[in-house]
């Protein structure tokens, strides 16, 4: 099964890395590739290192700045330096995607036994989640791998307590901190392996964990030596400063494209949700399940990994911010409690051929519907993409001379050029924050009358409809000119849906990024009429939203 395993798992994860080539479609690659030429442009003039970002840690950038030189003799073979970096750190991720393997395997075998290491490999090398991590160069593959390699250099100390042990559990936590600060919840099971070996020496507690603590602090420092020096001279503002993206996270600010997340439920909707849909039924139980028996037995091997798993949990699921993104630190590990569960009920099954054969039947059918959803899923990036084939049907069926009405839209990332046609951009940011209440009906009026085509992706769309007692006139706006009284029929629409053949999975009800940059929906408008958008908008404003706070 082990070989089966790894040529599924390396197959899935090294197809249709090129997507979306010779276009770039996520943003936080785009972001990504920016701050590393910043950093190795300031290393090479300045010989200093610096941190274009706090909320990022700079082992992401230098990673792709070292593999990329490593791998200069490919650079003829991209368009541009960014498709380069960007293929490069694909490559990163679905190596590290699939090394991964290689970890919870053995951190699997190290805490139970070697049954349960193989049904480990062979749950996450059809995981969903961590498939699509390895497809786009972001963070989550690499706190993938640190966090195993951290419980695995961890799990030594609760049995030897080595010098050597700790100074390893602490090198993989500064690395795992010099790529996002939520890895600090290491601590936990990191003490609780401490304890192990010194709960007869309780004067001894503290002695080792705060010598080696020093080491992941150091690394830490020396990856990222700019971030002190950036807030004491105040040059870390929005985005790129942690302590704004931690307001994100728990609500405190809401910028326009974090609206789908508003109302959310608060931990449940990553169980009916991300869990998922980033997973698929059978492995989700397989997790919970898996979770709820250890958490029953509780051995020293469940709550190790349990005191990883259930503080992360309680605090992504505490935030507003429901990225799916955010569980691919977690579903990897909880998998392995789910071996664990699957083989204990193996083992407790008496020697009836029946009761076996249910579980090679549940089993096999459980195993085999992932792959599918895993294959289904992949084959979003074979092409064609949904915004290419827009734009071709706009470039081909636009006559010169009419007006292009297109959204600032992460979701619509393509440059729109045809002789004779011109574009008109609507901006949300002017929408969200620069216009407030009736302001916004005259500026969507104005750029309607001008339009004669509106191209519009799912970001903004998805965003607005979810929260029409918030924003009730942008909500108008997309309802409306769904149903025509704009005067605007949808002519074209195209959505690529994970499939096999024929058979769709429709992933519309996962978190919006499930989507959005790979497989998004994408809406091309005509007008069929001249209408008074701002009478329009107006009237149904009072008349659906009489005492709106606007």
């Amino acid at each position: 099964m082990c070989s089966s395993d790894l040529i599924t798992a390396v197959t899935l994860r090294l197809a249709y890395l090129n997507w979306g080539f010779p276009y770039t479609f996520h943003i936080d690659e785009e972001t990504i590739i920016l701050f590393t030429q910043k950093i190795a442009a300031t290393w090479k003039s300045q010989h200093q290192l610096i941190n274009p970002s706090t909320s990022w840690g700079n082992l992401i950038f230098i990673t792709l700045g070292v593999i990329s030189k490593f791998l200069f003799f490919l650079k003829n073979a991209f368009d541009s330096e960014q498709l380069f970096l960007i293929f490069t750190g694909r490559m990163i991720s679905a190596s590290l995607s699939f090394l991964g393997l290689g970890v919870i395997y053995l951190l699997a075998r190290r805490l139970y036994n070697q049954q349960v290491a193989l049904l480990s490999l062979a749950f996450n090398a059809v995981l969903v989640v961590l498939i699509r991590a390895g497809h786009i160069y972001t963070l989550e593959v690499f706190l993938f791998i640190l966090i195993g390699l951290t419980l695995l250099a961890g799990e030594k100390i609760s049995r030897r307590g080595l010098n050597r042990d700790y100074f390893w559990t602490f090198f993989y936590l500064g690395l795992a901190l010099s790529s996002k600060v939520t890895t600090a919840l290491l601590m936990i099971p990191i003490v609780y392996a401490h304890y192990q070996v010194t709960k007869k020496q309780s004067n001894k507690f503290f002695n080792k964990q705060l010598f080696f603590a020093a080491v992941a602090i150091t690394l830490y420092a020396l990856l990222n030596p700019g971030i002190l020096k950036n807030y004491l001279t105040g040059q870390v503002t929005g985005t790129t400063d942690i302590l704004w993206v931690a307001k994100q996270m728990f609500g405190l600010v809401k910028p326009s494209w974090t609206l789908h997340f508003e109302g959310l439920p608060r931990f449940w909707y990553e169980i009916t949700h991300n869990f998922w849909y980033g997973m698929g039924p059978f492995l989700e139980i397989t997790m919970l399940a898996g979770v709820v028996f250890c958490l029953y037995r509780r051995k020293r091997s469940d709550i190790y990994l349990l005191l990883w798993l259930l503080p992360y949990f309680l605090l992504i699921g505490s935030w507003r911010s429901k990225y799916i993104r955010f569980i691919v630190p977690l579903v990897p590990y909880g998998l392995i409690l789910g071996a664990a569960f699957w083989v204990e009920i193996f083992q407790k099954i008496k020697t009836s051929n029946w009761q076996r054969y249910a579980y090679l039947l549940v089993m096999g059918g459980g195993l085999l519907s992932t792959l599918l959803y895993a294959i289904a899923f992949t084959n979003v990036y074979a092409g064609p993409d949904s915004r290419i084939q827009a734009y071709q049907w706009a470039k081909t069926n636009i006559p010169a001379g009419a007006t292009l009405l297109l959204e600032r839209d992460e979701s619509l990332r393509l440059p729109f050029n045809k002789q004779g046609v011109k574009v008109l951009w609507l901006d949300r940011e002017i929408l969200y924050y620069q216009l407030s209440g009736e302001e916004k009906i005259p500026y969507l009026a104005a750029m309607l009358k001008r339009a004669d085509y509106i191209i519009v992706g799912e970001a903004n769309k998805i965003r607005y409809l979810h929260t029409p007692q918030l924003n009730p006139i942008e909500y108008l706006y997309y309802t409306l000119l769904d149903s025509g009284e704009l005067g605007f029929q949808k002519v074209k629409e195209y959505k690529v849906y994970p499939h096999l053949g024929p058979i769709t999975i429709n992933d519309e009800r996962a978190e919006q990024s499930f989507h959005l940059f790979d497989h998004p929906r994408v809406e091309i408008y005509k007008r069929e009429q001249r209408l008074n958008i701002n009478s329009i908008l107006f009237g149904e404003l009072m008349k659906r939203f009489p005492t709106a706070n606007l």
